[in-house]
């Protein structure tokens, strides 16, 4: 099981440490709070699923020993319900194939991205990963910072109830007398 996490994990799985470390530093431009990890070895890919359970996952479609539509279909039982491990899925590709996007989204990708052809176009590509993926710029869940919203509102809504409460009953008090 894994342990609540104040920001964001994220793990990028691609053989081409290139390619990994531009996209590695783009997400962390994008989420400067975020845990990011780098996997290049495609064989390590589904326990470290299994023990991080990443907010967002990044695979790259081709590489040797296992593809990224592999370590999809590998993980799909574990993010199915009621496990639901991990959040989004991405998959990263050179390829436009059509066949490898249509399968990816058929085994529950939640993203199909092309890699850029330059690197300007990797900042924006990370900033919609991250904004598709419900992720904020510092790294923590949309849905976690809407609870810390609601919590703080409900708070506040608290404590004006008790100051007119408390007023109130010093007003009724001071009549009385």
């Amino acid at each position: 099981m894994t342990a609540v996490r104040d920001t964001s994990s994220v793990v990028i799985i691609d053989d081409d440490p290139f390619d990994s470390l531009i996209i590695e530093r783009h997400l962390r431009a994008a989420m400067a709070d975020a845990d990011v990890h780098v996997i290049n070895d495609s064989r390590k890919a589904l326990a470290t699923f299994k023990e991080m359970a990443p907010d967002l996952l990044i695979l790259d479609i081709s590489m040797p020993h296992l593809s990224g539509l592999d370590i999809l279909e590998a993980i799909v039982p574990y993010r199915a319900a009621p496990k639901k491990m991990g959040g989004s899925v991405v998959m990263l590709s050179g390829s436009t194939s059509s066949q490898d996007k249509k399968r990816a989204y058929e085994l529950g990708a939640d993203g199909y991205y092309v890699k850029p052809s330059s690197l300007s176009d990797y900042a924006a590509m990370a900033a919609e990963m991250v904004k598709s993926a419900g992720l904020n710029e510092s790294g923590q869940s949309l849905a976690r910072e809407a609870v810390s919203s609601f919590l703080y509102a409900q708070a506040l809504r608290m404590k004006f109830a008790l100051r007119t409460q408390i007023v109130g009953s010093h007003q009724s008090t001071s009549l009385q007398t």
